[in-house]
C-alpha cells in the first residue's frame, strides 16, 4: 500500500520541476502524502476542513489535483475517481509508466512501473487495429496481501 510520509526533498523535486506550491497546494498534498487510502475531491474537502479550521471549495482542490497531477506530484484513479500522492517521489531515479493495483476490500493502492517495451506492445497491438492509446494508466481491482491474509 502506498504510505507515504512527508518528504524533506518535495521541495527540491518542485525546484527541479519547475513547479511551485502555494500554502494550500501544499496542505492538500501533505493530506495525500499521508493518508492510507486514495481520497476524493470531497473527501479533501472534509479533510481540509477538519485539519485546518477552514473550508476550502470543493472546485479550489479539484484545480490543485489538476496541478498536482500534472506536476507529477499525484496520480489520479480514473477508476474511482479518487487521488493519491505518487509513491516515487523520494527516488533518485524516473519512474514512468506507473500501474496501479486497487484492493476492493481496503481501498488500499500499491504502484508498480510496467516495463516501456510493454507499453509499447500494448500501443502497437492498438495501432495495427487502427485505434489510438490515449492513456495506458491500468488500474487492477482485486485483493490485497493483507486481506487475503485476514480471510
Amino acid at each position: 500500500m502506498i504510505h507515504s510520509k512527508p518528504s524533506k526533498n518535495i521541495q527540491k523535486i518542485c525546484n527541479a520541476k519547475g513547479i511551485s506550491l502555494t500554502q494550500k497546494r501544499q496542505n492538500i498534498f501533505h493530506i495525500l502524502l499521508s493518508s492510507k487510502i486514495p481520497l476524493s475531491a470531497y473527501d479533501l474537502t472534509d479533510v481540509y476542513k477538519n485539519k485546518f479550521e477552514t473550508a476550502m471549495p470543493t472546485m479550489s482542490i479539484y484545480r490543485i489535483l489538476e496541478f498536482l497531477t500534472a506536476s507529477g506530484l499525484v496520480h489520479k484513479l480514473e477508476s474511482t475517481n479518487k487521488y493519491i500522492a505518487c509513491s516515487h517521489l523520494q527516488c533518485d531515479h524516473e519512474h514512468s509508466n506507473a500501474q496501479f493495483l486497487i484492493c476492493n476490500s481496503c481501498s488500499g493502492v500499491e504502484e508498480i512501473t510496467l516495463t516501456s517495451e510493454l507499453h509499447k506492445q500494448i500501443e502497437t497491438g492498438a495501432e495495427q487495429t487502427g485505434f489510438k492509446v490515449e492513456s495506458l494508466q491500468f488500474e487492477l481491482h482485486g485483493t490485497c496481501k493483507a486481506c487475503l491474509n485476514t480471510h
